[in-house]
């Protein structure tokens, strides 16, 4: 089939349709639709789409005009099947689908030629979704002439996607029609992307045509298409900047307005009620035709510096420089979880049932060898709008740490390595008992070991490091070898590159004052809540205390001065659901608190009803906690009763609650804060500064502080920076009882001696072996 302006024949894979701005007749402001009588629908079915931009042919009056379109397919199709002895192929040898395809390719290429759009050359090109593997290779790519318009169309099953319009090759940084695909795919149930990533090789086919494309959604098909193709013309860049006059255009389209820069626009049209939803999709770094991923840098060693910029300075009493609706404006929003092609996910889910806190969360899959795994993503606030924005930005810190980056990776034994590494044995190495469960991917680390490496920045030496890939990027993808199972600890993301460095450092401070009190057993000054000046935190201890729980904060700083706070929270009665706990680590004592208390608070909704569904399986772990081996294994277990006397020494404690400013009457001094002006007002922070303080901090006790950038090109759409934190000698959170890496480092026995909370070394005996409760 041949376009308007001509070209060779192409393969039914890579068909397109071209047109022109040329068309006649009176049209439509909205669409730019012929309007007036309205045309037989089959006559415009049946209609010769020629070279040059022809008009309609004439063709027969079927008597069902509302039923499945009808094309020439069959003809086409016959005639374009011929053996290389010249016998001719039935025309049912078109699968239904291809001839749906074919179809609907012709049939919107007609309306559109035949509206006055007044924009440059354009082509149709139509897909399937759901036959075949969007990541795989692609197959024959649509080819216009340059300089021509590419308007894609998906269909599967009852819906139609358009969009999104523009270059076959977009800039920089912009989705392309097989972004659309991935997306999609990307958000199937795990049966549905099996059988089209794991299953044949061949195309996957209906076993009739489509009955949802009648003449009406074709009809309307046109005109989705005709304002996406308008509005990509009057908005090249993206950023949504169109004029009154486009209102209307881009209301009834639902496709094209308010677009962020780096995000293109998709409308889904239900072909059975003909509605039209709108959804904003983000390049694809898994995208097999664009590539969305990032060019490698010419110089990754010197391009991992992380420069520490001074001036950024956050509103009083915050370390963020943007609030969560600031930092993920609504567009962001819609690009990041929507059903259509949201890239973490089909949504963001409010829990409604929350009693002391308003939660949301969401979910998007990866596949991990032969499974799909889930990840899950939340946030905890007062208002669902900042849960929501909060979930989001956790969302992009899991999907970075999920990422390969740009630059590919170093691979050699690390005694063979000429450049400064980070030596994993530093961060702590997992049990021989873990190896003798694990699949043969995972193997005992040793110098000689061949691994992946990445370019990573010392704060303390400033120069470029090689960190081992697996300990910042935990997607376990590849065959391995692999040591150890990492966790997103360490993983933060700012407005800005230091923003993020300083959240990712204050969350391996606060993990490893966590493990240190967990494993030695430290009893922890408590703090009464009645004296915080935080009201928030006040109120949320007094909406746990009619729930039934008891909310006990804990001063959990060992030897670093940084502000770390436990919350934890007991059930009066000692019913089931019976303890939970969080730690939180920030410049501000107060905020260390409220976050560790909402976490706490979030968790309990449900929690004695879950506990009692799961008791059998949780008893059964209590008695061999070789059998904890999920993340939510370890909260779950501590609902048990009988769990609580392993956290006896975070309860027992015979001291009265200090008062807030006896425990944290230096905590602006610690933290690298100034002092204030005496209003009593919370004092602005410089960010590098903190970053610098925290740095020296550790630093002085032998610590070096590793930064990896994991910004991806979703990360960078959002302006969103990603961060892991690496400080190799604190001691790292795992999930899971036989992966625990902490009880064999140096610091778990001498962390509590050096705070001078113990008076000697702890020996291995002495450390507590029930598997920690943290969330």
């Amino acid at each position: 089939m041949r376009g308007t302006r001509g070209g060779p024949r192409r393969s039914p894979g890579a068909r397109v349709r071209r047109g022109s701005p040329a068309g006649g007749g009176r049209t439509s402001r909205i669409a730019g639709l012929p309007v007036g009588p309205r045309r037989d629908p089959d006559a415009l079915a049946g209609a010769d789409v020629a070279a040059g931009g022809a008009g309609p042919g004439r063709a027969r009056r079927g008597d069902d005009t509302a039923g499945p379109a009808r094309g020439r397919c069959g003809d086409r199709a016959g005639a374009a099947a011929q053996s290389p002895g010249g016998t001719a192929v039935s025309a049912s040898a078109v699968a239904p689908p291809e001839c749906d395809r074919l179809r609907v390719e012709e049939e919107v290429a007609l309306r559109l030629r035949r509206a006055d759009l007044g924009v440059g050359p354009w082509a149709v090109h139509v897909r399937l979704l759901g036959v075949s593997d969007a990541f795989a290779a692609p197959d024959d790519p649509p080819g216009p002439l340059p300089g021509t318009t590419l308007v894609p169309v998906h269909l599967h099953g009852r819906y139609a996607l358009v969009g999104p319009v523009g270059p076959v090759r977009p800039a920089p940084g912009r989705p392309c029609f097989r972004c659309v695909a991935t997306r999609w795919q990307a958000l199937r149930p795990a049966v549905e992307r099996d059988a089209v990533e794991r299953g044949p090789r061949a195309p996957l086919h209906a076993a009739a045509p489509n009955p949802y494309l009648t003449s009406f959604a074709l009809d309307m098909l046109a005109h989705l298409a005709a304002s996406a193709l308008s509005t990509g013309h009057r908005e090249p860049s993206g950023t949504g900047a169109g004029t009154d006059d486009d209102a209307d255009a881009d209301a009834v389209a639902g496709v094209g307005a308010g677009v962020g820069a780096g995000a293109g626009a998709v409308g889904r049209l239900a072909l059975d009620t003909l509605g039209v939803e709108r959804a904003r999709l983000l390049t694809d770094p898994a995208c097999p035709w664009c590539g969305g991923r990032e060019a490698a840098a010419p110089d990754p060693a010197r391009s991992a510096a992380v420069p520490l910029r001074p001036g950024l300075l956050p509103p009083p009493g915050s370390s963020r420089l943007l609030s969560p609706a600031q930092a993920v404006p609504g567009w962001a929003a819609d690009a990041l979880a929507n059903p259509v092609c949201g890239a973490l996910g089909t949504g963001v889910r409010p829990d409604r049932e929350a009693t002391n806190t308003a939660p949301a969360s969401g979910r998007f899959a990866v596949r991990g060898g032969d499974r799909l795994l889930d990840v899950h993503w939340s946030g905890h606030a007062d208002t669902y709008r900042d849960s929501s924005a909060l979930a989001l930005c956790e969302g992009l810190e899991r999907l970075a740490g999920l990422r390969e980056g740009g630059s590919a990776p170093v691979r050699a034994a690390r005694s063979r390595l000429r450049h400064p590494s980070v030596d994993p044995r530093a961060c702590g190495l997992p049990p021989a008992a873990f190896f003798e469960g694990a699949s043969a991917q995972f193997v005992p680390y040793d110098e000689e070991l061949v691994l992946p490496w990445v370019w990573g920045w010392s704060l303390r030496d400033e120069r470029p490091v090689l960190v081992p890939e697996q300990m910042v990027r935990y997607r376990l993808a590849g065959p391995g070898p692999y040591f150890a199972v990492e966790t997103s600890s360490g993983c933060a993301g700012g407005s800005c590159l230091e923003e993020a460095v300083l959240h990712g450092l204050l969350e391996v401070v606060e993990r490893d004052a966590f493990l240190a009190a967990w494993l030695g057993r430290a009893r922890l000054p408590a703090i009464a809540v009645e004296s915080c000046r935080s009201r928030p935190l006040r109120f949320l201890a007094e909406r746990m205390r009619r729930g039934g729980y008891l909310l006990r904060i804990l001063d959990n700083r060992i030897d670093l001065p940084v502000p770390v706070v436990t919350a934890v929270a007991v059930r009066e009665d000692g019913g089931p659901g019976a303890l939970c706990l969080s730690s939180a680590a920030a410049l501000e004592p107060e905020r260390a608190a409220e976050s560790a208390a909402r976490e706490v608070a979030s968790h309990l909704s449900g929690f004695a009803e879950r506990t009692v569904a799961d008791q059998d399986r949780l008893r059964t772990m209590a008695r061999d906690f070789g059998l904890v081996r999920e993340l939510t294994d370890h909260a779950a277990l501590y609902g048990l009763p009988e769990m609580t006397r392993h956290a006896a020494f975070l309860l027992d404690s015979t001291d009265r609650p200090q008062h807030w400013t006896e425990v944290f009457q230096d905590g602006r001094r610690v933290a690298g804060r100034p002092d204030g002006d005496g209003s009593g007002a919370p004092p602005a922070i410089d960010l590098s500064a903190a970053v610098r303080h925290c740095r020296d901090l550790l630093a002085a006790r032998g610590f070096d502080t590793i930064v990896v950038d994991q910004t991806g090109p979703e990360q960078r759409a959002t302006g969103t920076r990603v961060v892991r934190v690496l400080v190799p000698g604190l001691l790292p959170i795992d999930f899971g009882a036989r992966r625990h890496r902490a009880p064999g480092m140096v610091r778990a026995r001498t962390a509590l001696r050096s705070a001078g909370l113990r008076d000697h070394d702890l020996t291995a005996a002495e450390l507590n072996p029930a598997p920690h409760p943290f969330m």
